[in-house]
């Protein structure tokens, strides 16, 4: 279970560095002149992509701390 739990964090925290990315390039974009897409705020969502990665990323509580908060708040986020 441990495996699937630290495999699921990976590849959430992966998805949120490209989320990051992609947020960075939009905002250069505008920056630059170009077109903005929608009312986005790049910034705030540049900001939740980060607080949700370093939830990902932090250690998880031992066993004996609430189990399965990291992993739950990464689900969470997933369907956000």
């Amino acid at each position: 279970m441990l495996l699937e739990i630290n495999q699921e964090l990976l590849y959430e925290s992966i998805q949120l560095v490209n989320s990051r990315n992609e947020l960075k390039k939009e905002q250069a974009a505008v920056d630059a002149g170009g077109p903005k897409q929608g009312d986005v705020d790049y910034a705030e969502e540049e900001k939740r992509a980060n607080l949700d990665y370093n939830q990902c990323v932090s250690p998880l509580p031992l066993p004996t701390q609430t189990p399965l908060t990291k992993p739950d708040a990464c689900a969470a986020s997933k369907q956000t």
